[in-house]
């Protein structure tokens, strides 16, 4: 088992499914493995005790066999920059978002169809595209309406806004006006 070693004093016990790649006194990175992947864990000790835990791990599951040594009292925060199970149902949900512009979906739905936690899912998708999720799916929509607004000029506004996922062309136009400052009726003629 990997023994974690801060200032000469045994913390904790990792668990056979780590290696130790290199550490110092107050720093160790790890490789975890199993059958589903592999990730990399890089600890640092902030204060006697508290430590700090990047991880970047591409597993279907992490089954740690993390146990502190007894009478041993840490703070650890986990931060995991970046897992491949939330990267791809991240990457899926903005695929769905901006494949079918016509369909709108909740939050609760996506949530539920991805099987992941709304909160997490809205943090996560920020994270990736810099935005919410409801946020970057307007912006999307008017901007493919910009585009459609100026590749024809005989297609009726309240056809893209019905493309666009929107019945009511009045809810459209203030939708639009938002994010591209003016009307698509303005847009069209500029």
């Amino acid at each position: 088992m990997g023994e974690f070693l801060f200032l000469n004093l045994d913390i904790a016990q990792f668990g056979s499914n780590t290696k130790t790649i290199i550490k110092d006194e107050n720093s160790m990175v790890m490789m975890i493995s199993d059958e589903t992947g592999e990730g990399k864990m890089t600890v640092h000790q902030i204060l006697p005790g508290i430590m700090i835990c990047f991880t970047d791990m591409h597993m279907e599951q992490c089954m740690s066999e993390f146990e502190l040594n007894s009478g041993q009292k840490v703070l650890c925060i986990d931060q995991c920059r970046e897992g491949r199970i939330e990267m791809e149902k991240i990457r899926a949900i903005h695929e769905q978002i901006t494949s079918n512009l016509q369909v709108r979906v909740t939050i609760e739905e996506l949530s539920k169809q991805y099987d992941m936690p709304a909160t997490s899912m809205k943090k996560c998708f920020r994270e990736i595209y810099g935005d919410s999720i409801y946020s970057y799916q307007k912006r999307y929509r008017m901007n493919v309406a910009a585009n459609l607004l100026m590749e024809d000029s005989k297609v009726e506004i309240q056809e893209i806004a019905l493309k666009m996922g929107y019945e009511n062309p009045g809810k459209f136009s203030s939708a639009f006006k938002s994010v591209m400052g003016v009307t698509p009726a303005k847009y069209r003629k500029h």
